[in-house]
């Protein structure tokens, strides 16, 4: 879960089921949303750790890409 105050900056910590982690940073703009995409590069093969883990944050719509079960969400 990622929490937010607007106007801060916040560090952004993603851990795969495979222990592979990410990070990035984002300062959240009082006037927009957070973006947040998440992207695996090569898609890997499940419980396996053969993928890269990706993580960008912007300003803009939120939007959150979850890799799970293979499900995008939209937010």
């Amino acid at each position: 879960m990622i929490c937010w105050r607007k106007g801060w900056d916040y560090d952004i910590v993603v851990v795969d089921e495979s222990n592979c982690p990410v990070t990035d940073q984002v300062t959240i703009d009082g006037s927009e949303a957070p973006r947040l995409m998440l992207s695996i590069i090569p898609l890997p093969i499940v419980a396996k750790p053969d993928g890269q883990l990706e993580v960008e944050g912007d300003l803009g719509t939120s939007v959150i890409y979850v890799f799970n079960q293979w499900r995008t969400i939209y937010n």
